[in-house]
């Protein structure tokens, strides 16, 4: 029997048997609204996101579905990947994801 310790994969905190792979909407600050529209832009799992990055991620929502998208929907993406809730993204990161969609804002 494996040791979920040693399984941990992309910092999530839990462990991944035999292919299984975790629903995104089983990650923090992310529901079924945001992995359906994550779906819908070719990203089917937690590890998929993991692996996209939470910029990419957002691109492509906001680019082929959801011109909308907001900076919650940033800090949830970025919050499901690190694994805490949104409220505990560090200031300079959350900085960096203000200017991100600043600047998508604005072109």
């Amino acid at each position: 029997m494996y040791h979920c310790g040693i399984l941990k994969l992309f910092r999530m905190d839990k462990c991944f048997f035999g292919g299984m792979k975790m629903k995104i909407s089983d990650m923090k600050n992310l529901g079924s609204v945001n992995e359906e529209k994550l779906n819908s832009v070719g990203v089917k799992s937690a590890e998929e996101l993991q692996v996209l990055g939470t910029e990419k991620a957002y691109l492509l929502v906001k680019d082929l579905i959801d011109d909308d998208a907001c900076l919650h929907f940033l800090y949830a993406l970025e919050g499901a990947i690190q694994n805490i809730p949104k409220k505990n993204i560090s200031a300079k990161r959350k900085a960096e994801l203000r200017a991100l969609y600043q600047h998508v804002k604005n072109s």
